[in-house]
């Protein structure tokens, strides 16, 4: 807690939105406390946690935070794969977690602070592609305040470790074809163009129509589909104090333990110069959904159709 205390105040009031994610945020015992030290030291407007609904303090937690700090506005999605509970399991590898998600997502519903977003996740793979739009029609039943999705893609802090230490090989057998894609997420945008949304969840639902098609391009051309930003305007600090400029592209542009907690020397440094002159020159692609959020707000086409989609 006092690292990530000490890593917020280097920060300071630069974060707009973070998202606090795992592995399981709702793991960490503290994990209230390191949401108070971020609200006091960067003022972020948004918080978002993910939560794999694998421990039963996730609705407690989430009260106490979303009524300490009315100020930000608190968004916890709920990860669900699959409407059918055998298949979901199977996705997620956990028995019992589709029973155990679905608990969660009611109890958080339960809680009506009006800061509060509780929606439902899920990640549109190989495994459940040709699912997608009896699963879209299953969950927009359970009322989530919105419904989003991300497309299946190998990160390395996925990587399983072998026993001697190194990492699992990676590759895109999870990641669906963008022809399959395109298919499966019309019954997604369909299905949010007709439903009634308000407050930030429209915000949020202007942003993924326009993410979705993206992603399309992505999956397509296998090049960025509009420019990127990550090491600009948006970048991950691991576990261990590592900052990346995102997940996908995980090359270090330093340690936070090994600068003191200092984030704007490692902002500044020559690794990161690197970074985003590798990033710049397109070297690297991918549909991470973070970092397309904030790649749509500096791409001005982006900010367009995000406008038309939210005067329909």
């Amino acid at each position: 807690l006092d690292e990530w205390t000490r890593i917020f105040q280097s920060l300071g009031d630069s974060p707009f939105w973070c998202t606090l994610s795992g592995g399981e945020p709702f793991y960490r015992k503290d994990l209230v406390q390191i949401h108070d030290a971020l609200i006091a030291n960067c003022h972020p407007k948004i918080v978002n946690i993910p939560t794999n609904s694998l421990t039963k303090r996730v609705a407690e937690f989430v009260w106490d935070m979303a009524y300490k700090h009315p100020e930000t506005r608190l968004v916890v999605n709920v990860s669900i794969d699959h409407c059918d509970p055998a298949k979901n399991d199977i996705i997620r590898g956990v028995p019992g977690h589709f029973k155990r998600a679905l608990e969660v997502f009611n109890s958080l519903k339960q809680i009506q602070a009006p800061n509060l977003t509780v929606g439902i996740h899920t990640v549109i793979s190989t495994l459940n592609i040709e699912d997608i739009p009896q699963i879209v029609e299953a969950f927009s039943d359970l009322a989530a305040d919105q419904f989003i999705s991300e497309v299946a893609e190998e990160r390395l802090e996925m990587s399983h470790v072998n026993s001697d230490g190194s990492l699992g090989a990676l590759n895109d057998s999870i990641t669906p074809t963008a022809e399959q894609y395109a298919v499966a997420i019309e019954s997604l945008t369909s299905r949010m163009r007709q439903a009634h949304w308000s407050g930030l969840s429209r915000i949020t639902r202007a942003f993924r129509l326009t993410y979705y098609q993206n992603v399309i391009k992505n999956l397509r051309d296998r090049q960025q589909a509009i420019p990127c930003f990550a090491g600009y305007a948006s970048c991950q600090v691991q576990y261990d104090g590592t900052v990346w400029p995102c997940c996908v592209e995980a090359v270090p542009i330093g340690n936070l333990r090994d600068n003191n907690y200092n984030f704007p020397e490692i902002w500044t440094s020559h690794q990161a110069k690197q970074a985003r002159k590798r990033i710049r020159k397109e070297l690297c692609q991918c549909p991470l959904a973070n970092a397309s959020y904030t790649n749509m707000l500096m791409h001005p086409p982006s900010i367009l159709n995000i406008t038309k989609e939210l005067v329909r």
